[in-house]
């Protein structure tokens, strides 16, 4: 359940024209703090494998970011980095605010009812557009899906490691 050393904040996914932009998807509450001329990042296919990149120009897209990096003038110069994950060191970024967590806070962590059942452990935090949700894996291997939000979820102690729930009737055989 140890911390990672980075954060993710977002993904390129595609070259745009010809001029050496990236497609990112942003993967972070505070784009302001990461995507801007001249900030530091660290990206790679994961984080065994980092490079720092220095953005020279970043413009808004739909949802998402069109970014250049210096060093990269071409659109055959940035087709290696598709895929490629965004970081920052985890000592670079802000604490959450109070009731938010990141991803790796919650992977690993004991999920308990509110009688302190045990019903499983935290294996992933999946994204939606909606909301969060915790895939919570039971003993034996099944696993199961919580929608992380506060009436299913009334009680987050990292330092415990373990959270509990308030999960309705069936939702754990869905």
């Amino acid at each position: 359940m140890g911390q990672q050393k980075f954060l993710l904040v977002g993904q390129i996914t595609r070259p745009h024209g010809i001029r050496g932009e990236v497609k990112v998807r942003n993967l972070t509450e505070r784009p302001d703090l990461r995507f801007y001329p001249e900030s530091e990042l660290l990206a790679g296919p994961d984080e065994s494998e980092l490079r720092k990149l220095v953005i020279n120009s970043v413009r808004s897209f739909k949802q998402d970011f069109l970014v250049s990096f210096n060093g990269f003038p071409d659109r055959n110069s940035v087709e290696p980095l598709c895929g490629w994950q965004l970081f920052v060191p985890r000592d670079m970024a802000a604490t959450p605010g109070e009731g938010r967590y990141y991803h790796d806070e919650l992977i690993g962590l004991a999920v308990k009812n509110e009688k302190g059942m045990m019903l499983g452990t935290v294996c992933a935090v999946i994204e939606m557009p909606a909301q969060k949700l915790l895939e919570v894996e039971r003993p034996g291997g099944k696993k199961f899906l919580v929608p992380l939000v506060d009436e299913l979820v009334p009680g987050v102690d990292v330092g415990e490691g373990s959270l509990t729930v308030c999960l309705p009737d069936g939702l754990m055989d869905i």
